[in-house]
């Protein structure tokens, strides 16, 4: 969309032509999208005893967001966190995996970083308010309220007493009552994600003789027993979500899954929820689809044979609307669970069905979203207006201003989009970084191509906006945002000629390559090192990564799944991986056979080598994350945001930047 004589609109007018079309787009019937989609049409699920009907196909699964009480009730800010993708346009919303043991806690413990987020329980003790508000809030934009219901994730399925089962059953069937009482149209009960039903599922997990186990019968008895409560204690429609995860041994292949599909169906199940995978850490799951490629993941829901009569809901990385539809016209789906991306945005159903695509802020698959940011609540680190659901509105400046933003990492393009918007000038200067800082570095690592589209999607909003880039800082300028990574420590070890560092390393092309040599020893602490080796590798070097990591767990700061993929990779280029070690010497030779000297776990030393070249891979020292620093630069008043390598310190900078702009 542009202005009259195709020159940019300012940036809130842009904004209103947008929401304008978005309008246009929710007043129009079901179906009536621009052009003839699927994703936008109807769909019922018919229950024993009630039918539902969803405006359109897409779902927004059950996934934690963090902003229950620490008693397990429903909040405010639970509240507007689901009402924004009802308003956003989704047709079916789950909310978040409650427990229905309140035993089990009602907190849930980030997969990174080791923190912990309240959880939703249901239970006779639930407060039954709270929860009402929670189903109107979704209601209130047309969506139809749902909720999932989970067992305890910790317990041993094979140590379990068969008074245990009967408290499950019975506790779901108290929680299915309880949610149909506070208004949810639709129950989903969660046999997916190395849960306890999940494991009860795979004869690798359930080794029980007894009628819980002892073949596939046993295995499948708990699923369709708490099925059967369900169906029986709620008018509502139950679904049931469970995987298809024959990548692993002793899990459900295509035709288990087919079975067990039509076991839940005579027990009266009204849909099923079908995820390409078993749990967030397999490494072998691609992270996405990608835009404009068909869908990976929620394939396997055409797996399950036609025999299945009972709608099916498919699940699996999928991020754009051409996927989402791809997945509808060429599997058995009816429907389509959109989860990380309606964390992105939650008006991205609005956006596709008014042919704004390009609007969508997108999902990169950095899985910065699965852990805990500040208050353990979920978020992303694209999208800074997450944060202000129920906060500060975009409005245009009275005293537009002469903003220079240093660094083109995603706090600084996320500051610079919403500053150009509301009439301020910006200029972002990249300096020796890449479009997209510290991000954009990592995207030239194999596998990482996705990160990319984050810094994409700011180029496109701030030529919208008439911002631009610049080599220097405007003699005017009246306001300067430091948005660049802070320098990495000095490390003893990484000296000599034929020492580099990561970030002069990634981003390189080929012509400028030479003088490294081909075996290179690459040591850090973390993923950065795994990602330099893979980038060297694509240009025919032959890394080792040296780390002080564990074999079990060479790369704690990385998300468990892009861990475990990062270490897949690496055999895929064949690198030597050596763990458990931290570099003490670097000691160089004319010849150009370049020895390490490291130091193990049990404080022996080894040599490792011959080498040609090093490289220190420790990356960016972490700015501070609780509030931006301000002071007087050469009499210009400069902020000081920062930019990082974590993606979970990226989010918390986001949001800064977004607040900071909304502000100035």
């Amino acid at each position: 969309m542009t202005g009259p004589g195709g020159l940019p609109m300012p940036g809130l007018a842009r904004m209103a032509e947008v929401t304008r079309a978005i309008s246009e787009a929710t007043r129009r019937g079901p179906g009536e999208a621009v052009g003839r989609w699927l994703i936008h049409e109807p769909w019922s699920i018919v229950g024993q005893r009630n039918t539902v009907k969803a405006k359109n196909r897409i779902v927004m699964p059950a996934i934690p967001t963090g902003l229950a009480s620490t008693q397990g009730d429903a909040t405010d800010a639970m509240n507007e966190w689901y009402r924004a993708r009802s308003v956003g346009g989704v047709g079916l919303i789950l909310v978040e995996p409650a427990h229905v043991i309140r035993d089990a806690g009602a907190r849930d413990s980030s997969p990174v970083r080791g923190e912990f987020s309240p959880r939703l329980v249901i239970d006779e003790k639930s407060d039954q308010t709270a929860l009402r508000s929670l189903s109107d809030a979704i209601r209130s934009s047309g969506a139809v309220p749902g909720i999932s219901l989970a067992l305890p994730s910790e317990r041993d399925i094979g140590a379990a007493a068969l008074s245990d089962f009967k408290l499950w059953i019975t506790a779901v069937a108290v929680a299915s009552s309880a949610c149909e009482g506070a208004g949810f149209e639709v129950i989903e009960l969660v046999f997916s994600h190395d849960g306890l039903v999940h494991r009860s599922l795979r004869r690798a997990t359930n080794r029980r003789t007894d009628r819980f186990g002892r073949g596939e019968a046993g295995r499948f008895r708990l699923a369709r027993e708490l099925a059967r409560s369900a169906v029986t204690a709620a008018m509502s429609p139950v679904i049931v979500k469970f995987a298809i995860d024959q990548r692993r041994w002793g899990g459900l292949n295509a035709e288990a899954g087919t079975r067990l599909a039509l076991a839940l169906q005579d027990d009266g199940v009204a849909a099923l929820e079908i995820v390409g995978g078993d749990r967030w850490d397999d490494a072998s799951l691609q992270l996405s689809c990608g835009v404009g490629e068909g869908p990976v993941i929620a394939r396997t829901s055409g797996a399950i044979l036609p025999g299945v009569r009972i709608p099916i809901i498919a699940s699996g990385r999928l991020l754009s609307p051409t996927g989402a539809e791809e997945t509808l016209r060429d599997t058995n789906a009816t429907a389509v669970a959109m989860g990380r991306a309606l964390v992105a945005d939650p008006s991205w159903v609005a956006k596709a069905r008014a042919g704004v695509e390009e609007e969508i802020v997108p999902c990169i698959g950095c899985l910065g979203c699965h852990s805990a940011m500040d208050g353990g609540t979920i978020g992303c680190v694209v999208n800074g207006d997450e944060v202000h659901i129920t906060g500060l509105h975009v409005q245009q400046t009275s005293y537009p201003l002469n903003i220079a933003v240093l660094g083109a990492g995603l706090p600084g393009l996320e500051f610079a989009r919403v500053a150009s918007s509301r009439g301020h000038d910006v200029t972002v200067i990249p300096g020796t970084m890449p479009l997209g800082g510290v991000t954009g570095l990592r995207s030239s690592v194999p596998g990482n191509a996705e990160f990319g589209r984050a810094f994409l999607y700011f180029g496109d909003r701030l030529r919208e906006f008439g911002s631009g880039l610049g080599e220097t800082i405007p003699d005017d300028c009246d306001l300067i945002v430091d948005a660049r990574p802070l320098p990495g420590p000095k490390l003893s070890w990484a000296v000599g000629r034929s020492v580099l560092t990561a970030s002069s390393v990634l981003g390189r092309d080929l012509h400028q390559m030479y003088g490294i040599g081909r075996r290179v020893a690459i040591c850090g602490p973390g993923s950065l090192a795994g990602e330099v080796a893979l980038f060297l590798a694509g240009w025919g070097r032959r890394p080792t990564v040296v780390v002080p990591g564990t074999s079990d767990n060479p790369f704690p700061d990385a998300h468990p799944m892009h861990a475990l993929r990062l270490v897949e990779r690496l055999a895929g280029y064949k690198c030597d991986l050596v763990t458990d070690s931290t570099p003490v010497e670097w000691n160089e030779t004319l010849d150009r056979k370049h020895r390490l000297t490291v130091r193990r776990g049990d404080g022996t030393t080894a040599m490792l080598g011959p080498f040609q070249t090093a490289v220190e891979a420790t990356g960016w020292s972490e700015p501070q994350v609780t509030s931006p620093t301000e002071t007087v630069v050469n009499g210009t008043r400069t902020i000081v945001l920062g930019d990082s390598q974590s993606f979970d310190t990226v989010r918390k900078l986001v949001h800064w930047a977004n607040q900071l702009a909304r502000t100035v």
